[in-house]
């Protein structure tokens, strides 16, 4: 593991508790971003070539305060 380093490492990192970053956060190609600790569960975020997914097991709800917008072009 080398936290505040570039090395590369086989050691996976466990957390417990709250985490918080003051900056971007990169997840590499062919990976996602999961929820949960189910095996089968498909509530992730992921991209796929130029594409973004945004899948739930269940229902999938935006709240936003103000404005929903959704665009393309």
């Amino acid at each position: 593991m080398g936290v505040g380093a570039r090395a590369v490492s086989s050691m996976a990192l466990t957390v417990e508790g709250n985490i918080s970053a003051s900056g971007n956060y990169y997840v590499e190609a062919d990976n996602y971003i999961k929820f949960g600790d189910v095996e089968d569960q498909v509530t992730r975020i992921y991209k796929n070539n130029d594409d973004l997914y945004i899948q739930a097991d269940d229902d999938l709800i935006l709240g936003p305060d103000g404005d929903l917008i959704i665009a393309f072009d």
